[in-house]
């Protein structure tokens, strides 16, 4: 090793050891990183690979660090990385809704969770629990959120279904915020 690169080495180790109250800091930061790694790439081939990678870097580290405290660091905040990263897409899983294809039609009988008047599109969004037999048809998400102008009738109101009144809307399924679904 050359004599620069040595003196480098232990100018860090120094540093380091110095600063070892505050090392622990940068495990959130490391942790935050993974997670805007799982932002900034584009799959799950992507994440997996960057999960590898700095595992790999983090094992790295260990295998050559010759007892420092540089390579212990740099392996921990390899290993939180990594960990952010898996963290994120394990709740991005867990929160996935289902994606419908395209619109559909479709009819059942529903429960009114929520109105929400949309008084700008003079419209009124409704999110629908699915009730009685069959609950809902094949394919089709639980709950939903339908977005209707004026085909529904005038007494509807939160907690409505009495088994017989069963307003038709035109809906397109979409994707919901906060991991539910929507049709519209």
């Amino acid at each position: 090793m050359p004599p620069w690169m040595a003196g480098a080495g232990r100018t860090i180790e120094c540093w380091l050891e110095a600063e070892r109250d505050q090392l622990v800091l940068w495990l959130p930061v490391m942790l935050g990183g993974g997670i805007a790694l799982w932002f900034a790439l584009p799959d799950a081939a992507a994440w997996r690979s960057a999960i590898l990678g700095l595992v790999a870097i983090g094992l790295a580290c260990v295998a050559t660090g010759r007892g420092g405290r540089a390579a212990r660091v740099l392996a921990l905040g390899m290993a939180a990385a990594a960990l952010g990263l898996g963290l994120i897409w394990f709740r991005a899983e867990t929160v996935a809704a289902p994606v419908l294809g395209g619109p559909m039609i479709a009819s059942f009988s529903a429960k009114v969770e929520v109105i929400e008047p949309l008084v700008a599109r003079r419209l009124m969004r409704l999110t629908l629990l699915p009730v009685g037999e069959g609950r809902t048809p094949r394919g089709t998400p639980s709950p939903c959120r339908t977005g209707s102008a004026s085909i529904w009738p005038s007494g509807m109101r939160r907690g409505a279904w009495d088994g017989r009144d069963r307003p038709a809307a035109r809906a397109a399924y979409a994707a919901a915020p906060a991991g539910g679904t929507r049709c519209l």
